[in-house]
């Protein structure tokens, strides 16, 4: 047995898509074969509301990109190239510029140049890791075609953080490297041909802008929070009941958003009634962390403080053993 540690609502317990006015940032990571694979997709989407595309490719440093112009020709999004200290917007579709390491902070784009060398660039896994702690449930990775595995470590940071991934049909990607290594880390959400991905995202949009879990208190949400830790415990058989509220109510979302959900006891009912859900929501909640070092300042500290003099007078032969209780 495992043992482990927002929406709107209404006053009758539903949520309510009326307090919430959010933006999906959508993160695309692609290369080789992925042109015909972005064409695809756009020409898939039907509508773009609350929605901002930021297109990263696995390029070499001197590659020009002529992107922006042959896009804008099959979307009537705005198609520009990312410039520093722009602040992202719906509707907008960017693109990263050749060479340049793109990130984003509090919605503003951070642009610099690649200090990595031209065999060890990860733009596409830079960009996501950056995604994924400033929009957190708000942000989707999107692997299209391409060679390698970027952004195959994004996409772990993504789902960490509450996001959602989607990956491109192998069988459809000109180039299968990048979806095949996305696919085999188990975080993809969908794995589906890009016109049917741009459907998906749609729905799962929709239904994601129901939930801000910097302003809505879970205590709105104890009783069913109490009855899904109830269902997880009895199915499942993991105990979730020493879990963050906050924790488990951004996962229960993020499940009501995949399944297009918009109430939370609809969500209830469904986890009764599919063993699948419930195995599916306790696997979101037994997600890996991708950071080891986390809380920086203790860190900090301990070099400062003990490791000094845990080799005080030890000889480079002495070892040192560290125990870490609780650590996956």
């Amino acid at each position: 047995m495992a043992h482990a540690e927002s929406t709107g609502e209404s006053d009758d317990g539903r949520t309510s898509g009326n307090n919430r006015q959010s933006l999906s940032v959508i993160g695309i990571g692609a290369s080789s074969g992925g042109l015909e694979s972005l064409k695809k997709f756009f020409a898939g989407l039907s509508k773009s509301e609350g929605m901002s595309f930021v297109i990263v490719q696995h390029l070499m440093p001197d590659h020009d990109s002529l992107l922006p112009e042959i896009l804008s020709k099959h979307t009537d999004l705005k198609v520009v190239s990312i410039e520093q200290g722009e602040a992202v917007q719906s509707g907008h579709v960017y693109v990263a510029p050749p060479g340049q390491d793109v990130s984003i902070q509090s919605s503003v784009f951070q642009v610099t140049p690649s200090a990595e060398s031209r065999g060890w660039r990860h733009p596409i896994d830079y960009f996501f890791r950056s995604l994924a702690r400033d929009q957190r449930q708000d942000a989707v990775a999107i692997i299209l075609s391409g060679n390698g595995s970027d952004g195959t470590l994004g996409i772990r940071e993504i789902k960490e953080c509450g996001g959602m991934v989607m990956v491109q049909h192998p069988h459809e990607a000109g180039y299968d490297s990048m979806p095949l290594n996305a696919i085999e880390t188990g975080q993809a959400d969908y794995v589906q041909p890009v016109a049917e991905l741009a459907k998906s995202l749609e729905s799962y949009v929709e239904h994601n802008s129901l939930f801000d879990d910097s302003t809505i208190d879970p205590a709105q949400f104890l009783a069913e929070l109490e009855e899904i830790q109830h269902v997880l415990h009895f199915h499942a058989e993991y105990d979730f009941r020493n879990y963050k509220h906050t924790t488990l109510l951004r996962r229960v979302q993020r499940r009501m958003g995949l399944a297009g959900v918009s109430h939370i006891r609809e969500y209830v009912h469904r986890l009764k009634d599919r063993p699948e859900e419930v195995e599916a929501l306790a696997q979101d909640l037994l997600i890996c962390v991708t950071q080891f070092l986390r809380n920086t300042e203790v860190w900090e500290k301990l070099a400062e403080l003990v490791f000094p003099k845990l080799l005080e007078n030890r000889s480079s032969s002495e070892p040192i053993r560290v125990w870490i209780p609780g650590c996956a």
